[in-house]
């Protein structure tokens, strides 16, 4: 048998794990205190934007998105680092 055929499961499952490692790594680099837990957090709300933008044909829940992710950033005592 030839290589195996990925599903659109395994594909969506790597990029998430690519995101995932990605912003615990700048999490980490950020000082935040538990890096992959805020990375938890950031990718849901991310996902949770990219849905609602699909579904409304709408930029705004992309600008909420980033409101809620301040406040995070706030929570998480990284607010306004880099700025």
């Amino acid at each position: 048998m030839g290589p195996q055929k990925a599903t659109a499961r395994d594909v969506v499952r790597r990029r998430k794990h690519w995101w995932q490692h990605l912003l615990t790594s700048l999490a980490q680099e950020a000082g935040a205190e538990d890096p992959g837990q805020l990375a938890e957090e950031l990718l849901l709300l991310l996902d949770g934007a990219s849905f609602r933008v699909l579904v409304e044909g709408s930029s705004e829940p992309v600008r909420v998105a980033r409101r809620i992710a301040e406040k995070v950033l706030a929570w998480a005592g990284l607010h306004g680092q880099g700025e």
